[in-house]
This record gives structure tokens, C-alpha cells and sequence, in this order.
């Protein structure tokens, strides 16, 4: 029976360029990835955390394109996490249990700056809407 929790937990790790070095998004109560929990690796690891913040849903999957409605979803779902992530790390938003992200631990070390962080899946997919059935999806509000 799935479980009814649907926060996931985001690991981010910014390297000292401010380039995504790493990142995972997995669910909270069984650590299970939903999809994968690095999707997006290929495309997000070693790019600068600007560049992220920057890219829209719909360029993403132009450069990123997938095979069906419910992985672009996904991937969707995981760029606004880590662009979430981003935005409460650098400061940008704010990160209390009533936001999109909510940090948990943030730690430096010599590979950079390590985040955990909770995401409300809920409140992150009200952000996603699908259009006319064209089969790409945009964003109500950037989180």
C-alpha cells in the first residue's frame, strides 16, 4: 500500500564554484526514489547553481527530453526541488514548514556545501500544471 507522506528529502551539494556537484531526491519515510533519485544528473551535475536557478521547465526538456508525460513530470518535479533548494539555501526564499523546501542540515567540507532538506511534494506540484495537451508542462509560479 503506498504510503501517504509524500515529503521527499533533497541532498544538494554545491562544489566551490557553486556548481552542483551532487544531488538526490528521495522519499522521506522509505528513502525510496520515485523515478530515480538523481534523474537529472546528467544534465544538472557541474553546471552552476545560477544556471539552475535560471532554466525554465520547458527548456530543460528541450535539452533533457523524455519518453513519456509522467517522466517529463518527474523531471519537472526534480528541477523545481533542487531550484527550490537552491533558493532556500542562497537565501532567496524562505524555508519553514509552511514553504516548498524546508532545510534540515547544511555542512561545509572540502567537497563544498553539503544541504539536507525536506520538500513538500504536495505544495511543489501545485506549481505544476499541465497546459493544452501539448505535451509539455510549464509553471504557475517559480518557487
Amino acid at each position: 500500500m503506498p504510503c501517504s507522506d509524500v515529503t521527499e528529502v533533497l541532498s544538494l551539494t554545491l562544489d566551490h564554484q557553486d556548481r552542483v556537484s551532487h544531488y538526490s531526491l528521495v522519499k522521506l519515510t522509505c528513502g525510496g526514489g520515485v523515478g530515480n533519485p538523481s534523474l537529472l544528473r546528467k544534465w544538472i551535475e557541474n553546471r552552476p547553481a545560477a544556471e539552475v536557478l535560471a532554466t525554465k521547465p520547458d527548456l530543460m526538456m528541450e535539452v533533457f527530453p523524455t519518453t513519456s508525460s509522467t517522466w517529463e513530470y518527474l523531471a519537472i518535479k526534480h528541477l523545481l526541488a533542487v531550484q527550490s533548494g537552491l533558493h532556500a539555501l542562497l537565501g532567496d526564499t524562505p524555508s519553514t514548514s509552511n514553504d516548498i523546501c524546508m532545510i534540515d542540515t547544511v555542512e561545509h567540507g572540502p567537497s563544498g556545501v553539503r544541504m539536507l532538506a525536506q520538500i513538500k511534494v504536495d505544495i511543489l506540484t501545485e506549481a505544476i500544471t499541465a497546459c493544452g495537451g501539448c505535451g509539455s508542462c510549464e509553471t504557475k509560479a517559480t518557487p
